[in-house]
């Protein structure tokens, strides 16, 4: 049953690129080359799933939660009448959304490749913080690959803040993976800067909502683990039933809030 769930992730995870991966082998709709090489990641996606190793698993996991909150992101923010519009977006967040509700937690319990990482306590909210800071930074290395083709923002702002975040949240990747207290400060601190800054530099009103959104999810996940370091012992985290009902409950619904988005803009433009 397990080899069947993961099989069916991913497919649904090469389904999820289909429509923009045929779009853009198109001479006449083209696009952004940065398109190409977050299409690259999605064969990457589907064979890391049937590996039997954490981390792995956890960035199979960051992959299809950074494509589903772009794919939600352009259902939201792209007011075309274009069947490609449409196609793309949604098969960016049905695809990834249903490939995450498939897998589930399943190979999250598998040993890590690395001993180093073995987390003694917290090990469901550190993996948690990995996989959205990973999926975090693969949302801002695609920003950041727009500024460069100049295609973010008219202005420098924007772009220059896009490209530092993305630096800044490896560098916290590394430090939490390497199981880093400073790791998870940086981690922390960066959210902050990122929810705050990206109203004061104008980026995209719909841009600066999901990172905003993102990083506020961060910071609520790794709410447990800051009181634990600050009292010195673990603290209870949200049982795994109910943080797993959790994470199914925001895929849904941003699988929904795609849909219906682009189901309003097909209204409002016909």
């Amino acid at each position: 049953m397990l080899a069947l769930r993961r099989g069916v992730a991913a497919l649904l995870t090469l389904g999820a690129g289909a429509p923009a991966a045929w779009l853009m082998a198109d001479e006449r709709v083209g696009g952004p080359g940065i398109i190409w090489v977050a299409l690259a990641t999605l064969p990457v996606a589907a064979g890391l799933v049937f590996v039997r190793r954490l981390e792995p698993q956890i960035l199979a996991r960051a992959v299809l939660w950074g494509l589903l909150v772009v794919g939600t992101l352009l259902a939201v923010a792209v007011n075309g009448s274009a069947v490609e519009a449409h196609l793309v977006s949604l098969a960016f967040a049905l695809g990834a959304g249903a490939a995450l509700l498939t897998l589930g937690a399943s190979g999250l319990d598998a040993p890590p490749a690395r001993a180093a990482f073995v987390p003694q306590a917290f090990r469901g909210v550190l993996v948690s913080i990995l996989v959205m800071a990973i999926a975090d930074t693969c949302t801002l290395m695609f920003w950041s690959g727009l500024a460069l083709e100049n295609k973010l923002s008219p202005t420098p702002g924007p772009q220059i803040f896009v490209v530092t975040s993305a630096v800044v949240m490896l560098v916290a990747v590394m430090g939490l993976y390497g199981l880093r207290v400073w790791g998870f400060a940086l981690n922390m601190l960066a959210n902050v800067g990122i929810a705050a800054g990206a109203w004061l530099v104008g980026l995209d009103a719909a841009i600066a909502t999901s990172l905003t959104a993102t990083a506020a999810a961060q910071l609520l996940v790794g709410l447990p683990l800051l009181r634990g370091l600050a009292a010195g012992r673990e603290t209870e985290a949200l049982p795994p039933r109910v943080a797993r009902a959790l994470a199914a409950t925001v895929i849904a619904g941003l699988m929904l809030t795609a849909v219906v988005a682009r189901v309003h803009h097909a209204g409002a433009l016909g």
